[in-house]
């Protein structure tokens, strides 16, 4: 994984990808679709992991779920149940 701490890339990747004040006042409604971010994140190096389909109940309402604040331990990674939010956003339309 790359080091955070490394600016290097990110700022090559802004200076090759802003626009100039000349791009800007030239073509102002041109998106230049050979220019653009990938639209996800790819991790080439790791291992593919399936997430499961099978979906638990969590014995939480939905709107005590987004406003209630829960204490997690620092550095804790989620559990592969919580993987049901991304199976579900995955299979229902926004």
């Amino acid at each position: 994984m790359a080091d955070n701490r490394n600016t290097e890339a990110a700022w090559t990747y802004h200076e090759t990808t802003k626009h100039s004040y000349a791009s800007i006042r030239a073509n102002p409604h041109f998106l230049d679709w050979a220019n653009q971010p990938l639209p996800f994140k790819i991790y080439s190096t790791l291992e593919l992991l399936r997430l499961p389909g099978k979906l638990r109940s969590t014995g939480v309402a939905a709107l005590s779920a987004i406003t209630e604040s829960v204490s997690i331990e620092a550095g804790a990674a989620p559990d592969l149940g919580t993987a049901q939010l991304l199976y579900l956003r995955g299979h229902h339309p926004a």
